[in-house]
C-alpha cells in the first residue's frame, strides 16, 4: 500500500511502499530548457523532441496547430500529478506518416502526433500518437495510482524529467521498439528519469513508449485463450535515451477490470530484458 507522507524539506515527495522509503525529489524537475513563452517556442521544442524528418523545413507551420490548455493527467504514473493543473502547450501535427518512406519506398500509415510541453519550465510531459481510435472494451488505459502500485512492485519509479541535451528523439526511440509501432492503435511516449531497483539510484534517462492496441501477444509457449485480450494487446518499451538501445520490454502496468461479474487479476508478466538491460 502506498502512503503519502508529505514533502520533505520542500525538496520532494516521500512515499512509503512495502516498508521502504522512496524519495521523489522535485529537484529532478530542475533539468528544464526554461519557459516556453510563445507558440513559436513550443513548435521549436516539439520538433526537436520528436526528431521526425517530415517536420523539417518551411512546411512545419502548415502541419501543426498550437494551443495552450490546463493539463489533467490521470494515467501517467508518478509524474501525472506534477502535470495536472499546469498550463501546457499542445503542439499537434496532423496527417504525418509515422515512418516516412525512403529509397523509393512509400510512407507508412499516417497519424496525428500531439506533444504536451510545460509552458513554465519547458519539460516534455508526453507525446501521443493516434493511428486509430481506441476500442473502449479492448484498449484499456490503467489509472495512474494503479500503474504506480504495479511499477513499484517491480522496483520501478519515474522520478523526474531529464535534461534533453544529446538524448535520442521520440522518432529514434520508435525505431528500436521490439514490437512494430505501426501495428498499434495508439502510441504514447514519455522522456523520464527511471529508477529501477535501488532506492539510491539517481535514475537514468529513458523513453517509455507504450504501444496500445497491438495484435495480442502470444507467450507461455502457445495460445492463451483464458487470458483476456486487453491484458495482452499492449507493450511498454523502455529505451535508453542516451545510447538509443532497447533496455527492456514489459506488459505492466496491466489493466484491472471485472469480467462476467468477477475480478480479473493481471496476468503473470513475462518481462523480457533485452538490449542494454539495466545499463
Amino acid at each position: 500500500m502506498l502512503t503519502k507522507l508529505g514533502k520533505a524539506f520542500s525538496c520532494g515527495l516521500v512515499l512509503l511502499c512495502a516498508g521502504a522509503v522512496i524519495s521523489l525529489f522535485s529537484a529532478r524537475y530542475c533539468c528544464a530548457a526554461g519557459p516556453l513563452q510563445s507558440s513559436g517556442d513550443a513548435r521549436t521544442s516539439a520538433q526537436a523532441l520528436l526528431g521526425h524528418p517530415s517536420l523539417d523545413g518551411a512546411a512545419i507551420a502548415d502541419k501543426a496547430t498550437v494551443d495552450i490548455l490546463t493539463m489533467n493527467d490521470t494515467t501517467t504514473p508518478f509524474l501525472g500529478e506534477y502535470a495536472t493543473g499546469r498550463r501546457v502547450w499542445k503542439v499537434e501535427y496532423h496527417n504525418i506518416p509515422l515512418f516516412p518512406g525512403k529509397d523509393g519506398r512509400p510512407d507508412s500509415r499516417k497519424c496525428n502526433i500531439a506533444v504536451f510541453l510545460d509552458s513554465l519550465e519547458g519539460h516534455a510531459l508526453k507525446v501521443e500518437c493516434y493511428l486509430e481510435d481506441l476500442i473502449p472494451d479492448v484498449d484499456i488505459l490503467v489509472p495512474a495510482k494503479e500503474a504506480e502500485r504495479q511499477l513499484l512492485y517491480n522496483g520501478e519509479a519515474y522520478i523526474g524529467f531529464p535534461n534533453r541535451d544529446s538524448l535520442v528523439t521520440f522518432f529514434e526511440a520508435l525505431q528500436v521498439c521490439s514490437r512494430d509501432p505501426i501495428s498499434a492503435r495508439r502510441i504514447s511516449g514519455q522522456l523520464v528519469l527511471l529508477r529501477k531497483g535501488r532506492v539510491t539510484d539517481p535514475g537514468r534517462p529513458v523513453w517509455v513508449v507504450q504501444l496500445q492496441g497491438i495484435p495480442p501477444i502470444s507467450f507461455y509457449g502457445g495460445p492463451t485463450p483464458n487470458i483476456p485480450v486487453y491484458q495482452k494487446n499492449h507493450s511498454r518499451q523502455i529505451i535508453n535515451a542516451v545510447s538509443g538501445r532497447l533496455s527492456f520490454t514489459a506488459l505492466s502496468p496491466q489493466p484491472l477490470r471485472k469480467q462476467n461479474g468477477s475480478s480479473q487479476p493481471p496476468i503473470a508478466e513475462p518481462d523480457s530484458d533485452t538490449g542494454d538491460g539495466n545499463e
